[in-house]
Order: C-alpha cells, then structure tokens, then sequence
C-alpha cells in the first residue's frame, strides 16, 4: 500500500470547490466537511482544528459525498492551510453502499419499482393453489362432466366433508 503522507501521488485527484461538500459522521455526531482529494486508496477531507483534534487516528467514520456512503477510517491526519486539518479517510473493503436520496415523507419501499420489490411466495402454498384449481376445473359442470371428473369429484368432496363433520361431533 502507499504511504499516505506523499501528496504527490499520480492517481490522487483535487475535488472542485462546487463538489467539495460531504458529511462526516462521526460516533453520533455529524459534520459538514470539505473533501480536498480522492485517490483510489483514501479520500482527504477538510474540518477546523478544534473539531479535528477530538478524534483519533483507527477511529470508524461515515463519509456521505454526492450520493455515496462510505465506511471508512481515520488513518492520517495533515495540517491544511487556513488552520484547518486535513484527514485521511481509508476505505474499509467491502463497505461502499450507494445510497439514495429519498424525502423524509417517503417511504422506501413506494420508490422502487415493482420489478425490484421482493415478493414473498410459499412453494407449499403455490402447490395447493394450483392443485385447488385443478380440482375446480375438473369439477366444473361443462368440462367435468366431459372428462368423466365431475361426479366421481363431487361424491368425494361429499364423503370428505361428512367424514370431517363426523369426526368433529365426535371431539365434542
């Protein structure tokens, strides 16, 4: 892994001052930081001395930047100009979640399409709804009676029904 102190570092990119705006939670408290620069191993960000100077190096932060949350921790941290600090933040691997931007008054589930909404099905259930379909085609009065089905179904359904009726007379 690179050094995290060499600020020369080809692949490190300065984020425009327009771009710049991020949060930073910390613990339970959430700050408005500025990112300086993004590299593919940290991401550099801005905050006054005072606030900086409470948190240590190995300690977990949250890093919310145009629309992306990243898991991340303190890994260095450089005096800035303007007296401000500048902290060198390191992806914790595995931990990068896009997360969208939704208003308060929405609720998750009403802005993902359908397609995408989990849909809960039973396979026990599936079976018994399509053999109950079955059973009601080839009772039906037209199509039974064609195949032969539709007494044969219903005498049965019948004996079923009285044999049930009998044993619960019996419990009581």
């Amino acid at each position: 892994m690179p050094e995290t102190n060499d600020r020369s570092t080809p692949y490190q990119i300065r984020m425009p001052s327009h771009q710049a705006a991020a949060k930073l939670r910390i613990g339970r408290r959430e700050l408005l930081v500025q990112v300086r620069d993004v590299s593919w191993a940290d991401i550099t960000v801005a905050l006054p001395a005072s606030v900086a100077r409470k948190f240590g190096n190995g300690r977990s932060v949250t890093l919310t930047h145009q629309g992306e949350t990243l898991k991340s921790k303190i890994c260095a941290r450089h005096v800035g100009t303007d007296g401000e600090t500048l902290l060198v933040l390191r992806q914790v691997h595995g931990e990068l979640a896009s997360s969208k931007m939704t208003k308060t008054h929405q609720h998750p589930d009403r802005i993902r399409p359908v397609s995408e909404q989990r849909v809960n099905s039973d396979p026990l259930l599936t079976i018994v709804l399509m053999v109950g379909g079955l059973v009601a085609i080839m009772i039906m009065p037209g199509w039974g009676d064609e195949l032969g089905t539709s007494s044969t179904l219903t005498d049965g359904i019948c004996d079923f029904c009285t044999g049930m009726l009998q044993f619960f007379k019996s419990l009581v």
